[in-house]
Parts: structure tokens; sequence; C-alpha cells
């Protein structure tokens, strides 16, 4: 067996393995793994648990061969060479076609190592995503803007695009395949939303923007008017699109004031109510403003309610936020005390904050008694990342509180100075 083993070695479609659990055998793993100057693979089960693999009754054969289709061709206790060559040549010949080194498989003139479709006729070899992977065989052609994966842009792809969106985007893998997310994230930043729409409707309508790269500013006053939410959006540029997300024990309707050219679609799924507003049209809110009321909503945590404005060329648009005239964040900047480090420390410490807009800051330490001990900084600040050491070195050990306050906005934070 060890010269029909070597000799049939360079064929890619025989494959040898060795069993080591023939009963009646005393030998050890070390006589077995001497026996064979070529490395089989091997199957180590024992406990005779083959004794009737091979449907001997009786025996367990030394010598199993299995064709193409994992059928027993032949066994036996001892096999010489010219058996077990014979046997080997007529298994490759009844395997055919499926056993022969074939450089062209699907006979379409391109060999199988260059074909992007090797196993589908595709002699043009097109590759319209250009992903390696021919149109043939391609079951996602990676088309960004284009969900429903026909290689055209047009309603049905921003129709599902908003169904996706409304569904939550990327977590959306029960109603859609992993093909159609990733089309319908057009700007491939990883969240499906409303700017994704908008830039595929300017695909659609062949629209070009002058505004690609322009900032765009606007702010939303959150405010109360009986057992309504009121958000009311107020832009430096023109936008086409708005999304609301956010968790509700109620199915809470949305409105928007006026604007009665812009498409309205919610949906309300495991608590959550999403929303989209947008022009099919790719066309402005009337005067760069918008009143949007979400009914029933007066008693949400404005701060929990994701927010988003889209440009007419499909940009996020900077939002400053603001409940009852306050502004609490602006982008990526909230009111917040981030930072106290060391904690505890002796006697100087670095404290970080963040402002969502220009004005007057104050940062100050009150001990447990409430009595105001230290002023860290008193004055104008800007909007952004902010950090000042505070030096408690005239004050005893013990337990002080960091206080951080502009207009309504306050935040503390506890420190611990230990000497």
């Amino acid at each position: 067996m060890e010269q029909i083993s070597y000799d049939y070695s360079d064929n890619s479609h025989v494959v040898w393995f060795t069993e080591l659990s023939e009963p009646g055998q005393p030998y050890s793993c070390s006589t077995w793994d001497n026996a064979s100057n070529y490395h089989d693979q091997l199957i180590t089960t024992g406990n005779f648990v083959f004794w009737n693999l091979f449907t001997t009754d009786n025996y367990v054969p030394a010598d199993v061969w299995i064709d193409h289709t994992m059928t027993v061709y032949k066994q036996s206790i001892g096999t010489s060479y010219f058996q077990g060559t014979y046997y080997l040549d007529q298994m490759l010949e009844n395997c055919g076609s499926l056993c022969e080194d074939n450089l062209d498989l699907d006979d379409d003139g391109v060999e199988n190592d260059y074909d992007n479709c090797p196993n589908d006729s595709n002699p043009d070899q097109a590759d319209s995503d250009e992903d390696s992977l021919g149109d043939a065989c391609d079951d996602c052609h990676n088309l960004a803007g284009d969900p429903n994966d026909d290689l055209v842009h047009d309603i049905l792809d921003v129709v599902l695009i908003v169904n996706a969106v409304l569904a939550g985007g990327y977590s959306a893998t029960d109603q859609y395949t992993d093909c159609e997310l990733a089309d319908s994230d057009l700007d491939s930043n990883g969240v499906i939303n409303i700017t994704d729409i908008i830039q595929t409707i300017n695909i659609v309508l062949s629209v070009g923007r002058d505004d690609t790269d322009q900032v765009g500013r606007a702010t939303a006053d959150f405010s109360v008017a009986g057992s309504d939410l009121i958000i009311n959006i107020d832009s430096k540029i023109d936008f086409s699109g708005l999304q609301l997300v956010f968790e509700s024990d109620l199915d809470n309707s949305i409105r928007i004031k006026d604007n009665s050219h812009i498409e309205k679609l919610s949906s309300y799924n495991d608590g959550i109510v999403r929303f989209v507003g947008f022009s099919k049209f790719n066309n402005a809110f009337d005067s760069r403003k918008s009143e949007v009321v979400i009914e029933g909503g007066a008693s949400l945590n404005v701060e929990d309610i994701e927010l988003i404005i889209s440009s007419r060329s499909g940009k996020e648009i900077e939002l400053s936020r603001s409940a009852f005239g306050n502004v609490y964040k602006t982008g990526a900047y909230d009111f917040n005390l981030t930072k106290v480090y060391p904690n505890p420390f002796n006697p100087t410490t670095e404290i970080d904050f963040t402002v969502p807009s220009d004005g007057y800051v104050r940062l100050s330490a009150y001990n447990v008694m409430g009595q105001e001990v230290s002023v860290i900084f008193d004055g104008f600040q800007t909007i952004g990342e902010h950090s000042y050491r505070w030096d408690a070195s005239a004050l005893p050990s013990g337990v002080y509180y960091v206080r951080l306050s502009s207009g309504k906005n306050v935040k503390t934070m506890k420190a611990l100075l230990v000497k």
C-alpha cells in the first residue's frame, strides 16, 4: 500500500487515510506512526467502533476503497500492488469528468484560474461592481443605492431604502439581506438613514448639488404644548429631509405643519418610533423651517430623541439642540462634565468638560456642606472641549463636588482629595 500511495501522491483526486482502531491488534501509537514513511490522514477513534462500518459483519477490512459517490467500491484484508492500482484506475475512470483536470470547467474560453465565474459560462467576464466576482455568479452587485440589485437606480430603490430606515437600518436583518442593507447605505458610513434616502433621490433624478461641501447648521428647539412635544427647526441652508427615532410606550403620531409637499412615513416596532419626512423631488422645506409635532410626546426625554436633518445634497446638517430655549447639545458637543483625573488626587487634578454653545461658564468646587470653596474658572467659553487644573493644596482632605454651570445647565462630579 505504501508504494501505491507514493505512485498516486500527485493525483489530487486520490485521498488516503488510516484508521487506528483495527481490533485484535496490539500495535501502539508509536508502532503505527513508524509503519510508513508517508503521512496519510489519521482517524483515531478506538473502541472498535468501526467493526461493522463497511457491512462486513465479522471483521474490519485492512483496505477499503471508496469512490467519488462515497460508496465502498472494494474491501479486503490484504491488497497487492496490482490489485490496488487496478481499483484506483477503475474508480478514476468511473468518476469521469469530475476527476479530470479541466482548465475551463464552464467552457466559456476562460481558464478557471482567470475566470471570475469558473462554474458559470460568462465569456465577457462582466463585473459591474468590480468586486472580482462576475455578474453571472454574483448574488450581490454592490452598487450603492441599488438595494434591489437590478443595476439601475430608480424609485424602487428609494422605496426600499425608506423601508429599511423605518425597519431599523442594519439591525433589520430579519427583513433584509446583508446585500440589500449594504446597498442601502449609499455613503457607506455604517448607518442607513435619511441622508441615504436624499442621496439616492438625487441619483434617480440625475441632479447634482452645488452645496456638497457646504457645512450646514440648524437649530432645533424642543417645547411642550399641552400633551404634545413641539420641535421647531430653523436651518441656515436648504434642507429636504428629516428623521426622528425615539423610544415610546405609544405609537405617537407625528405631524409636520405646512410643508405640504413633504412625504411623511413612520413605523412603530418593539417600542421604538421611527419617522422620516422628505421630498420625493428633493425640494427644500419652506423658508428653511419646520415645525414638527409629536402627539402625546410631552413626557418624552428630549435628550433621548435622535433627530437628523439632511441637506438637499444628502449631507447631515450640524444641529444645535435646545429645550425651552436652553441649548444642551450642538453637533457632537453636549453640556457635560466629562472627567476628573486623577481621582482621588493630591493636591491637583485635571477637569475636562464640553459646552454646546458659546457663553458664560462657571466651574467651581463645593464641600459636603454645600459651600463653594474654590472657583476654578469663571468667564466666557467657546463651544467645544475644555480642560482646567484644580489646585486644592489649600483645602483639607475630604470629599468635594466639582460643579459646572451655564445658564440653566448644571453638572456635578464627586472628587476625593487625599493628603
